[in-house]
């Protein structure tokens, strides 16, 4: 009887430690998971600000395009801006 007892004990021990690792392998999941989810955060935010960076930069090249275009033909410009007004207000009546 005291062999089945200290068995029993044995059994319980060994299920209660398995049930350790279980718990610290599930947490050390979690926290890769959490790792990683972290990085791919980062490196959006990263990515995104790159490309605002570009997109600003792509914008302030064009815009200083414009602006030598209208200095150099203000009148051919000035045609465009009244063309463009015209059919935005004929657009607008329909």
């Amino acid at each position: 009887m005291s062999d089945i007892e200290s068995q029993l004990q044995k059994l319980s021990s060994d299920i209660a430690a398995l049930t350790k690792t279980i718990a610290g392998a599930g947490t050390e999941t979690a926290d890769g998971y959490r790792a990683k989810v972290g990085a791919l955060a980062h490196d959006a935010v990263e990515a995104s600000q790159n490309a605002m960076a570009g997109a600003r930069k792509d914008f302030m090249a064009l815009e200083g395009d414009v602006v030598t275009r209208i200095r150099e033909r203000p009148l051919q410009a000035l045609g465009i801006a009244v063309g463009v007004g015209f059919l935005l207000a004929f657009a607008a009546r329909r």
